[in-house]
């Protein structure tokens, strides 16, 4: 008991509460009782600090008590022989101890700031309240004409009980002291306690990516007792106003647009027993504006670009070259720069796929390149091949229905070792057919009446087919590339539009949900008028 008594006083003394008296104080005698930090509240709990200290000054007149303020806060303290180490007792008057302590929460965020994807975290400063009732410090049975204050104003938090309160998802955190410390608690009259304190806060906030720059993230804000479970302390909201908004703060980010938000329990059961918890949701909508202008219109125009290289002659080698390879360099290069700010993450996201499909075009416009100077560069070799001909015409084979095996004459003991023999394998065929060499890599056949034979040039197949397929063809597949090419990334653009660009649709359409049912109801009241 005594050192109860102790402890108590000595706290007082730097307790910042003034009494509110009707006579007149001189300021040697407040400066007794008060150091530099004090704050004179008045009955309305209107601070007044404007004290001239070489000045006498008076106060507004009303019914005053025989005891300054300091020594009722200082009785109270004594006669409940307070601890501030023990919490108040509750309003249950069924339950040990009188139940547990309710505690009343709001919330006023003053901005919200830095969203970070890499780290799936972002930065809020809010005002913290709560408020929860000690009636240890109930001074209206000591006030019977309502002389008092309706609340005196506390600044050294440290002399009261508070209930223990943190916010579970929070990373890094400070209070601020500038100039002054933020923080105060106002004891009313019925010993109800409003603690406030101003916070700035790097919170987590688990991000889901898939629809990365159209997604919707719901972040939460959770908060619980540290050590008292329900037994001890329940958290609720306020029933009005449980979360209040800076004005212009969901507008205030650069990326996103705050849509929504709803408060909530977060209850839960651990090893050490059932902590009460609240949650404050809100999800925000990223803009898209940003990314359309810087993501999406350039990779779109880089496609664009590489898809002239159709039009661009087989022999213009650099041009193509380099107008292939500058796209997709520069969309490789805009990959690296967005997944520089995105987490590793093992699924697919939206920004994947549209980056993915326009290097994937990019590429195949340069196989095509490649494919078409192949055959453009056979077509030239043939030319420059010397022409042989007979009287049958150009050196060809055809036969229907037959097919044709090569097979070069391994004898090296004959006067052509370069003849070339080729057996026609059908159902017709004749192993005596005679075969007669006629110069270098030329072979001559009799017709045996399996059809017309004639000259043939020994080429390999690949050779043979360039030869047959280069030149024009190589220029027609250009052309048709550049319907198809087009007409693919059209086709991909309306996928890609319909899957992922349903997601932020859905969100913004849920804003105008109750507009929309309202105007429904009304309109089905007006026809069942009619």
């Amino acid at each position: 008991m005594l050192l109860s008594y102790l402890y108590s006083t000595l706290l007082l003394w730097n307790t910042t509460v003034t009494p509110f008296e009707s006579k007149e104080i001189n300021s040697k005698k407040i400066n007794d009782h008060f150091n530099d930090k004090d704050v004179l509240i008045n009955k309305q709990g209107i601070l007044n600090n404007d004290i001239n200290k070489d000045k006498k000054f008076k106060m507004p007149k009303t019914p005053s008590l025989s005891s300054s303020n300091m020594n009722v806060i200082k009785t109270l303290l004594v006669k409940t022989n307070y601890d501030p180490l023990l919490r108040p007792p509750g309003d249950d008057p069924t339950k040990p101890r009188n139940g547990p302590v309710k505690v009343i929460v709001n919330i006023l965020l003053r901005s919200l700031s830095h969203v970070n994807e890499a780290n799936m975290e972002y930065t809020v400063q809010l005002t913290y309240r709560q408020m929860y009732t000690d009636s240890r410090l109930a001074y209206a049975s000591i006030d019977p004409n309502n002389e008092l204050p309706d609340f005196f104003i506390i600044t050294n938090e440290h002399i009261l009980w508070k209930p223990d309160s943190f916010f579970q998802n929070e990373k890094n955190g400070h209070r601020h002291d500038i100039d002054k410390p933020n923080v105060f608690m106002r004891v009313h009259r019925n010993g109800t306690i409003l603690y406030s304190v101003r916070l700035s806060m790097i919170l987590s906030c688990p991000m889901h990516l898939q629809y990365y720059p159209m997604d919707v993230q719901t972040c939460a804000i959770d908060i619980a007792s540290y050590a008292y479970t329900v037994d001890d302390i329940i958290y609720y909201w306020k029933d009005d106003s449980a979360i209040q908004f800076k004005d212009g703060l969901t507008r205030s980010l650069p990326q996103f647009r705050i849509s929504n938000y709803s408060t909530g329990y977060c209850t839960s059961k651990t090893n050490t027993g059932e902590y009460s918890c609240l949650r404050f949701s809100f999800q925000m909508d990223r803009e898209f504006g940003f990314y359309l202008l810087h993501l999406y219109l350039p990779s779109t125009m880089m496609v664009i670009i590489s898809f002239i290289s159709f039009w661009l002659d087989p022999t213009s080698v650099p041009g193509r070259v380099t107008l292939g390879i500058t796209t997709l360099l520069t969309i490789t290069t805009k990959s690296t720069g967005i997944n520089s700010k995105l987490p590793p993450v093992s699924y697919i996201k939206a920004i994947d796929v549209w980056i993915g499909i326009c290097t994937t075009f990019i590429f195949a416009v340069l196989i095509e390149f490649a494919f078409v100077t192949f055959l453009y560069n056979r077509k030239i070799n043939r030319e420059s091949c010397p022409e042989v001909y007979d009287d049958s015409g150009l050196l060809e084979v055809e036969k229907k229905n037959s097919v044709i095996k090569r097979t070069i004459n391994k004898d090296k003991t004959k006067n052509h070792p370069n003849d070339i023999s080729i057996p026609m394998i059908d159902s017709g065929y004749d192993e005596n057919s005679q075969m007669s060499p006629i110069g270098n890599n030329l072979m001559k056949f009799q017709d045996n009446g399996l059809g017309s034979l004639k000259w043939v040039k020994n080429i390999p197949p690949i050779q043979y087919l360039t030869m047959k397929f280069g030149g024009p063809k190589a220029k027609r597949l250009d052309r048709y590339c550049r319907i198809i090419f087009p007409t693919l990334f059209l086709i991909f653009n309306i996928c890609y539009w319909f899957t992922f660009g349903r997601q932020p649709l859905r969100c913004r359409f849920s804003h105008y949900k109750f507009f929309l049912i309202t105007i429904s109801l009304s309109l089905i009241e007006n026809l069942n008028n009619i």
